[in-house]
This record gives structure tokens, sequence and C-alpha cells, in this order.
């Protein structure tokens, strides 16, 4: 069955605004006093698998807040990308299922990984400049991840190394389900 985005956000998330200039749907609060608890989790991944996408809830309400502070959902259908940061270091902490985390040389050789999951080892703080990515091993992963602002659309602070990104969609494909089978 087709949703009509707009409509199930509204429903479900009255005090968002959609935000459709990111890579993936974005939704921004309007204020800054929401509460995240296990209502919303529930909520934030019934969407997530109405929609058939990964969803990110921004808790900072402008993307020029010094802190940003944002509740994602990754799918393990999703074709994620190992990246970095220039200059800004970033917190993960796990709210609910099971994911692996690498790091990255600049070759694409495995310098760290750990199984975080939720309620379990799962806070993990990432160095700028560090190539990392956090995989999903259950269906669906709900974390939460904190870094420093302001956001611009225009210059995202993502860099995907080339290692990675010369790679055609089926090479990425089998590269990620590489990666889930060492855990």
């Amino acid at each position: 069955m087709k949703y009509r985005l707009e409509d199930v956000c509204k429903n479900f998330f009255p005090k968002f605004d959609i935000d459709s200039k990111g890579n993936s749907l974005s939704l921004i609060t309007k204020k800054n006093d929401y509460c995240f608890d296990n209502n919303e989790l529930k909520k934030i991944l019934l969407i997530s698998k109405k929609i058939d996408q990964d969803i990110r809830l921004c808790l900072h309400n402008k993307f020029s807040d010094n802190l940003q502070s944002m509740v994602i959902v990754n799918r393990k259908a999703s074709i994620l990308e190992p990246h970095f940061h220039k200059k800004m270091d970033e917190v993960l902490s796990i709210f609910y299922g099971k994911a692996i985390f690498f790091i990255f040389n600049k070759n694409g050789t495995i310098n760290e990984k750990i199984v975080l999951k939720a309620g379990n080892h799962n806070l993990k703080f990432v160095k700028s400049n560090h190539t990392h990515l956090l995989l999903p091993l259950s269906n669906f992963v709900v974390f939460h991840e904190t870094h420093r602002g302001p956001f611009n659309h225009l210059n995202r602070n993502f860099y995907v190394p080339k290692w990675f990104s010369k790679k055609n969609l089926k090479n990425k494909v089998i590269f990620l389900n590489k990666l889930r089978s060492i855990n």
C-alpha cells in the first residue's frame, strides 16, 4: 500500500516539519522541547516500515544550531556509505536493534570493529577524519547521533572515500554484505 509521506509524518509527528532538501527523509522539530521515549520509538519504526525509507528526526530546530542532535532509523536494506567528517567529532548511541561499527584506514582496511546493540555496548565516540560506518545487523537500527553544527545542505561535511565511491552499486552491496558476515 502506498502512503502519502506528508500525511504519515503529519499524523505521527505533528511537532515536526519535513525537510525535503536532505538525502534521506528528515523531520525537523518546530520547537526545542521534544522528548524521545518508547512511544516515539514505536512511531518512528512504524513510519520507516510504512514508507520503506530511512528517517532522521532532527531534535534541533535550526540547521544553524551549534549542536546537531538527531534520532536516525537505518534499515538493513539501505546502501550506507563509509564516510568521514572534517573537523567534526560525533557520538552515536543505539536505542533499538543491533549494528556493527567499523573504522577504516585510508585504503579501506578495517582498523576497528565493534558490535553495538541497544542496552549493551551502545555508545561510540567517533573522532573527526576517521572513516567509519554504522551497518545495521537487525532489520532496523535506531540511534542517536550528536555532533557540532551548524549544518549546511550544500556543504554537508560528509566525505565518502574513493575506495568506496568508485564501486558500482552491485559491488557496494557485495562489500556491505561481506562486512555484515564478519561480525
